[in-house]
């Protein structure tokens, strides 16, 4: 923005401005002042622009005061070194998520030259900008953050799987209630013998199936480790019954998700982005590895800040020997190796 005030200037080393997760790029600002200006503090900023459905949200990744205390003289050309750190997640645009990132000057007057500015501002009917003289005289520009496909890390977090217990029990009492208050209303002279059957039908088909399941598969532990550079390694061990097992299937996902507030009301998007290779064993052992590639091309890792999330999930199915089968899922936490700056 053009101002009667402060020229502001951002220059990158040569030009570009587009910088890898990590890298560490030089640049200087460049400020001439119109006016003899009494600065408290003068200084950028490196900010990331989440933006939902509906929602936007904004993140200080770095902040830097160059200037404070100091009165810059009409005229007087000042050059300020800076560095800025590409930091996660990468510049990123998803179906229901986006991200962007941006460097941006901010500055704060003493009160002299506020009343000053604020005056001039008025006087040139620009009335917005004399509530708010700091953003009028702060410049920013876009980045393009880069994050490569690799290299990936997973996160070791051993623990053990767990197969959500309400989702039959959710199946059984609407299956219970719903069909209750329909034939409760019609006065149905059976009605209380038609929930007893419609109550004992659900429990024996979902409810006593479930825990019946989980009763033969036992605990599963599930660990993860870094192998070479564009793979990791999905660990299972299985504390009981893996003869009863006849076919263990794995594969893993990144989603995105993001909660969009409307104030009075919230709606949760997800989208799953990318999708690994099915990877299966049958009759499995004890224990089993399995090695999985990393995404070959740009994929966010791990990040979660405010209603944005991309998260990576293992999807596990198992097939027992008498025909029921059984869904599992587990978050992996991962990063970008040797990443020790720029991360939020």
């Amino acid at each position: 923005m053009q101002n009667d005030f402060l020229d502001t200037q951002i220059i990158i080393e040569d030009g570009n401005y587009e910088l890898e997760v990590g890298e560490i790029r030089k640049g200087i600002i460049v400020i001439t002042p119109k006016e003899n200006l009494d600065v408290y503090q003068f200084g950028f900023q490196l900010i990331m622009e989440g933006r939902g459905r509906t929602s936007v949200i904004t993140k200080v990744a770095s902040k830097k005061t160059l200037i404070s205390n100091q009165t810059l003289l009409k005229g007087e050309e000042y050059r300020l070194d800076i560095e800025i750190i590409g930091a996660l997640p990468g510049s990123y645009h998803g179906k229901n998520i986006k991200f962007n990132w941006k460097v941006k000057t901010f500055i704060e007057l003493q009160d002299s030259s506020y009343k000053h500015l604020r005056k001039e501002l008025v006087k040139g009917f620009k009335l917005l900008s004399a509530f708010n003289p700091d953003k009028f005289l702060s410049k920013e520009f876009d980045l393009t953050i880069i994050q490569s496909s690799q290299p990936y890390a997973v996160l070791n977090q051993p623990q053990s799987l767990k197969s959500s217990s309400w989702v039959p029990w959710l199946i059984f009492i609407l299956g219970t209630i719903i069909p209750f208050f329909i034939l409760h209303k019609m006065e149905h002279s059976s009605t209380y013998l038609i929930i007893g059957s419609i109550s004992f039908l659900l429990f024996i088909m979902f409810v006593i199936p479930h825990y019946y399941k989980m009763n033969i598969i036992g605990q599963i532990g599930f660990n993860v480790e870094n192998m070479e550079e564009d793979s990791f390694l999905m660990s299972f061990n299985f504390s009981k019954n893996n003869k009863r097992i006849r076919k263990f299937e794995v594969n893993y996902i990144v989603v995105e998700k993001v909660v969009d507030d409307r104030g009075t009301s919230s709606s949760t998007h997800t989208h799953t982005f990318y999708r690994s290779g099915k990877q299966e064993k049958r009759h499995p052992s004890k224990t089993e590895d399995f090695i999985f590639k990393f995404p070959e091309y740009e994929v966010p890792p791990s990040f979660e800040t405010g209603d944005f999330q991309i998260y990576w999930e293992a999807e596990i199915k198992i097939q027992l020997d008498i025909g029921l089968s059984s869904n599992f899922s587990q978050i992996i936490e991962t990063n970008i190796q040797d990443i020790q700056h720029g991360t939020i």
